[in-house]
């Protein structure tokens, strides 16, 4: 009697043994799983941030871009222009007065520059012109005061003839009364016969274009920050603008926060994690809207709160997971046990295959010579095919034609020198709709290491990358014309420059940019609701006017870009032609276009400068006009 407890109670022992050994081996792979998880938190985090964030950034920078090219455009424009000529020329009180008044409707007319000054030779203003607050004001000319000992001054006199300099402004330079001021100025000499005559002076509204960026995405409001690290605007930290007002000493990123600020430095875009909270960031090359200009930084700071709830979250996830797998894996251990307690026919293992030959996922079994010889039901399920159908073929039976013959080349390939081939592949299914599958093969060996058998296994992956598919077709379509957006136009633009690169002799190209003239007159008179249906009518015009073949995009306000596949600059300007008159008629001569094309050649921001500046020319002509500048024109007028 005391044998036979003895004997109960070792066979308890070796059961409580067995289960926990079988326990653990179960779970050895789902709690590595969950550790890398656990482990890699921060980079989900990383992406969410970045989704969530640098998105709006990357919007924020090419508004900042945009902006900084009108900016210098207008600068260029108003230092030619024949009225500041005059003034120059003949700096009497009539001349400066026509002036004042040329630069108070600038001013009024648009936000990129905040004031205009025309200074002598001596020092001495002739003419100042300055928007207060959306109040544009000018100096009476009796008042104007002489800045020859300033710093601003001495910047003037080193400027050499045919240039700009451009810099931030550290201090107080000159007499301002302005209650806010730009820290970006430029000056350029005014050169007549030959002979240098006056400087033109002009301060950047950087609050405007920051304000355009807040406008984009007025829930999170990025910091602005300079390339030596300084803020210029920002809600949370004193920057060179408000120390200069209030007289407190600016913040510096940089002094934060050195050892992120070191890492921005190298890098264009990203986030970093803080004390404070994650940092997202996107670096604005300025330089290469202007060399004389220096890169800015947008960075948006996210407090600790948010992302430490997320964090929080997604740990209370992965344990929550790993407790009800562990318990699964504790129920089927106890499972196992029972099945060997009463000396099931078949093996563990052979149970274990089993379970797994009739899982979730599809599986087909080969032999050597690649034939069909077991499928289970999840296959028949999804493909159609019952195994007597398909017993003895090879999987070939099920190809798609959306792969080449490199595709399962290279597939073979991997599969006898590796032993295992996966990744995602489209099949047919027996009624002809298409399957696309993430699909893993596995090559099994005998002891010799000779391939007797594959085995592969797929998950259905249709409806995700449908319901991918049709996410990605709404994020590249502009919502109020229903026609591809900015985002969609940069990909496929690109993709037409890298074909003119690869066959230059073979692929002729052309790239247009139409833009709605008079287009803030129409919104000013009848209203944005009137302005929209003028948009929606103009982009379904020009793509009604247009082939299959071409490319129809809304890239701006009233500013649409047209790519021309296969087309020579002649046929370009007939189609474009017969565009702009389509417009001029539909709309009962009420609304014109004008246009700028040119041809397409490797490098994407050369085309567009191209066609930017033909559609300026067209402007500066009258506009409803269709003018081109080819590459080679653009080479000779460089």
């Amino acid at each position: 009697m005391s044998s036979d407890k003895l004997q109960i109670s070792s066979d308890r022992v070796k059961n409580v043994a067995q289960f926990f050994f079988i326990w653990g081996v179960l779970s050895l792979v789902p709690v590595l799983y969950f550790y890398l998880q656990y482990r890699d938190v921060n980079n989900k985090i990383y992406s969410l941030v970045q989704q969530e964030r640098g998105i709006n950034l990357e919007f924020g920078k090419q508004e900042i871009i945009s902006t900084s090219r009108d900016m210098l455009k207008s600068f260029h424009v108003l230092s030619s222009s024949i009225v500041l000529q005059n003034a120059v020329i003949a700096p009497n009180e009539l001349n400066s007065a026509v002036l004042q008044d040329f630069w108070r409707s600038v001013l009024y007319a648009q936000g990129l520059l905040s004031r205009l000054r025309l200074v002598n030779l001596q020092g001495q203003e002739l003419v100042d012109v300055f928007n207060n607050n959306s109040n544009v004001s000018s100096t009476p000319l009796n008042r104007l005061p002489n800045i020859a000992n300033s710093a601003l001054f001495d910047r003037a006199k080193l400027t050499q003839d045919d240039s700009m300099s451009i810099f931030i402004v550290d201090g107080k330079e000159d007499n301002a009364t302005l209650s806010s001021t730009s820290p970006v100025r430029f000056v350029t000499p005014l050169v007549v016969n030959g002979q240098r005559r006056a400087y033109f002076i002009a301060d950047m509204n950087i609050d405007y274009i920051y304000d355009k960026v807040i406008n984009a995405n007025p829930v999170n409001k990025p910091e602005l920050v300079d390339s030596k690290g300084n803020y210029l605007i920002s809600s949370t930290h004193a920057g060179r603008l408000e120390s200069e007002g209030a007289k407190q000493p600016a913040d510096s990123f940089a002094k934060l926060q050195p050892a992120i600020w070191q890492e921005i430095q190298s890098m264009g875009s990203g986030a970093f994690k803080s004390t404070s909270g994650w940092i997202s960031f996107v670096k604005v090359p300025l330089h290469m809207v202007d060399g004389a200009l220096n890169d800015i930084y947008l960075i948006d700071t996210i407090g600790n709160g948010d992302i430490a709830q997320a964090e929080r979250n997604r740990y209370s996830t992965l344990t929550f997971q790993l407790a009800a797998i562990l318990s699964i894996l504790a129920l089927l251990s106890i499972v196992f046990l029972n099945w060997n307690r009463k000396h099931v026919k078949n093996t563990l293992e052979s149970k274990l295959a089993l379970a797994a030959m009739e899982g979730m996922s599809a599986i087909i079994i080969t032999d050597k010579n690649n034939k069909i010889i077991k499928v289970n039901s999840q296959f028949s399920r999804l493909s159609g095919y019952q195994l007597d159908e398909v017993r003895g073929q090879t999987p070939s039976l099920f190809a798609s034609g959306k792969h080449n013959a490199e595709f399962y080349q290279k597939m073979w390939q991997d599969l006898q020198t590796v032993g295992v081939w996966e990744g995602e592949i489209v099949n047919r299914r027996k009624d002809g709709r298409l399957l696309t599958e993430i699909l893993r093969i596995q090559a099994i060996t005998d002891d010799n290491h000779v391939i007797q058998f594959y085995v592969a296994s797929f998950v259905d992956i249709t409806e995700r990358k449908i319901l991918e598919n049709r996410l990605r077709e709404q994020s590249e379509k502009d919502a109020l014309t229903d026609i591809p957006n900015r985002r969609k136009f940069d990909r496929i633009f690109r993709g037409e420059c890298y074909e003119i690169q690869r066959y230059p002799k073979q692929k002729h190209s052309c790239f247009a940019i139409c833009d709605i003239d008079h287009f803030k007159a129409i919104n000013d008179t009848k209203g944005h609701a009137y302005g929209d249906h003028v948009i929606r009518s103009v982009a379904q015009t020009l793509k009604e006017g247009l082939r299959e073949s071409d490319f129809l995009a809304r890239i701006g306000g009233e500013e649409f870009a047209v790519i021309l596949p296969h087309t020579s600059m002649g046929e370009a300007q007939t189609v474009l032609e017969r565009l702009r008159l389509a417009i001029y008629d539909k709309h009962h001569k009420q609304v014109t276009i004008s246009i700028g094309f040119t041809n397409v050649s490797a490098i994407a921001e050369d085309v567009y400068q191209r066609a930017d500046m033909a559609l300026y020319e067209a402007k500066a002509c009258g506009r409803n006009k269709v003018n081109f500048l080819t590459s080679q024109e653009h080479v000779d007028l460089v």
